[in-house]
């Protein structure tokens, strides 16, 4: 069965968003709740089919967007292993992936 793993780097930056967009719809959650199910249903078509992403460069990352979102990640063994979380309207020089 083909699993979808999380980095550290990841689950940080994501919890970094919902974070900031609970803080910015005055403490509801109903917009983090919505990208979080958004993200997971989105998430199960590359884990079924993980060549669907677009590659990043000439390197192993991919990605995937999800509303503003773009969701980079690469393709490991029993399915995918996603690296970042990244808000596209930041910005891009400030984008960290690992190597």
């Amino acid at each position: 069965m083909r699993t979808m793993i999380w980095s550290p780097q990841a689950e940080a930056e994501l919890e970094e968003i919902l974070v900031y967009f609970e803080q910015k719809n005055a403490g509801s959650n109903s917009y983090s709740v919505y990208l979080i199910d958004k993200i997971e249903k989105i998430s199960a078509h590359y884990v079924r089919f993980p060549e669907m992403g677009q590659r990043i460069g000439d390197g192993e990352n991919r990605f995937f967007r999800c509303d503003h979102l773009m969701i980079v990640y690469s393709i490991v063994e029993n399915g995918i292993e996603i690296s970042a979380v990244w808000d596209s309207r930041r910005n891009p020089k400030t984008l960290k992936l690992a190597r």
